[in-house]
């Protein structure tokens, strides 16, 4: 399980069937203190039900590049962590993990980031006790010197002699053909076999045994040395003061946070991977700890990364990626607008809006530039602003012009593990809070967990 796997072959060819076989004769051998698996596969379809063994950290059924992201900055966490652990000599505390992606390639084109990702584990996830095991449809445009790294290579059924040679690393006179499979170890000669099909009694007996009263994977835990939202609001709830507050982090050992009545926007800069969005996310959960249902509602621009962060109650609108927020925009002004100058305090919620990467917007589509008319009496009409970027961001006249506290981010990378021009991993939990100049460690805010709903479920309840 510490060796990665490459599993070619034209559509039809039983790619996605190969990998939920290893996935049940898994789970149907090691417990789940043994071997985690993170499954991941373009929209739901057979890897469904791994979502449901007792092995499964996190099963993703992704059909959009927001997705993707979510995917890839999970693989960074888990590679975090583990360099983290092996740093410290605890990495043999860390159960095996082994990761199953089907259409790996549709993930590669459409996230650069996520191949840097990818490689990442291929160089040096032997160390760390992360597998690969991959399914791809075709290697063209797959560096042969990475995927020389991934030391089991199979080919399915394939289109060509070509495609299935890139796949199996090795020149062939022909493809296999419906049925039939070769499979290459190492440096080894091809060895021809027939793909095996998962028998119920192997779904069967990874979703209810072996393992009698064994517990079930926990998901994808943080890179140690960052502690959770769970842990931040536990401290935070020990101090009356806190009642006010949405918080932020941790300075040493007390408990940091913003009142945004006192505060009403917040900007959040760092580059790229250094936890931005993060910080939304945590910021976004605190705020029903701080405003009751009806007290504040929100408009998320470029919910990439911050979708699920806050309940479908609170969301009055949100914008996919950078696309123009004309309607969002909008829809501030309508209900915003007709507060200003009236002489008492504005009736109805707050309103937050929460924008994501601000710096990446053309400027034709600058949110702030069109909200520009309210933002001079934001207070007064309960608009409070959320903005995260480059440092760049602290350098525009719009932005200083908000006043706002800074939460600046630690530059940091760690150093590179695989010595193969990857770009660096970003060290993340930590930055300095403006104006008050406190050094601030930030809780891990993971990406929220979606549930995968099966109708197989409710005729093989999960025994738990």
């Amino acid at each position: 399980m510490r060796t990665h796997t490459w599993c070619g072959g034209w559509t039809g060819s039983g790619k996605s069937t190969f990998l939920r076989r290893v996935a049940f004769s898994l789970a149907d051998r090691y417990s789940p203190a043994e071997v985690q698996l993170v499954v991941a596969e373009y929209e739901a379809a057979c890897l469904a039900e791994t979502a449901y063994l007792p092995n499964t950290a996190e099963y993703l059924a992704i059909d959009d590049v927001p997705g993707m992201h979510r995917f890839t900055a999970l693989l960074e966490d888990e590679t975090r962590r583990r360099l983290a652990l092996e740093a410290r000599g605890l990495l043999q505390h860390a159960p095996p993990l082994v990761v199953l992606i089907d259409q790996v390639g549709l993930f590669a084109v459409a996230v650069p980031a996520f191949a840097d990702a990818f490689w990442r584990i291929a160089a040096v996830g032997e160390r760390l006790g992360i597998s690969l095991i991959v399914a791809a449809t075709d290697t063209t445009g797959w560096s042969q010197h990475r995927l020389a790294r991934i030391f089991n290579r199979i080919s399915l059924m394939d289109v060509s002699a070509g495609a299935a040679s890139r796949a199996i690393g090795v020149e062939l006179d022909a493809a296999p053909g419906h049925g039939e499979g070769l499979l290459r170890a190492g440096a080894d000669e091809p060895r021809r076999f027939t793909p095996a099909t998962v028998a119920f009694e192997t779904v069967c007996g990874a979703r209810f045994g072996p393992w009698p009263g064994s517990f079930r994977a926990e998901p994808v835990i943080p890179p140690r040395g960052l502690f959770t939202y769970d842990e931040l609001v536990l401290r935070l709830d020990a101090q009356d003061a806190a009642l006010h507050r949405v918080p932020l982090g941790l300075a040493g050992e007390e408990p940091v946070g913003l009142d945004p009545d006192r505060d009403p926007h917040f900007v959040v800069a760092g580059p790229p991977g250094s936890g931005r969005s993060t910080v939304l996310r945590t910021f976004l959960r605190g705020l029903p700890r701080r405003y009751n249902t009806s007290e504040f509602m929100a408009i998320l621009l470029n919910d990439n990364a911050t979708a699920g962060a806050l309940s479908g109650r609170h969301l009055l609108s949100s914008t996919a990626g950078l696309e123009p927020p004309k309607a969002q925009i909008e829809e501030v002004l309508r209900a915003l607008r007709h507060r200003i100058g009236t002489p008492k305090r504005f009736h109805g919620p707050r309103l937050f809006v929460v924008i994501d990467d601000y710096d990446r917007f053309e400027p034709a589509h600058d949110p702030l530039a069109a909200l520009a008319e309210l933002i001079p009496a934001a207070r007064a009409i309960g608009l409070h602003l959320v903005l995260s970027g480059d440092r760049t961001l602290l350098e525009r006249e719009a932005v200083t012009a908000l006043q706002a506290p800074q939460l600046i981010l630690d530059e940091g990378t760690l150093p590179d593990p695989t010595d193969d021009g990857l770009p660096a991993l970003p060290v993340v939990g930590s930055g300095e809070l403006a104006p008050a100049h406190l050094q601030v460690s930030l809780p891990w805010c993971g990406q929220p967990r979606q549930p995968y709903a099966s109708p197989a479920r409710n005729n093989f309840p999960m025994v738990r």
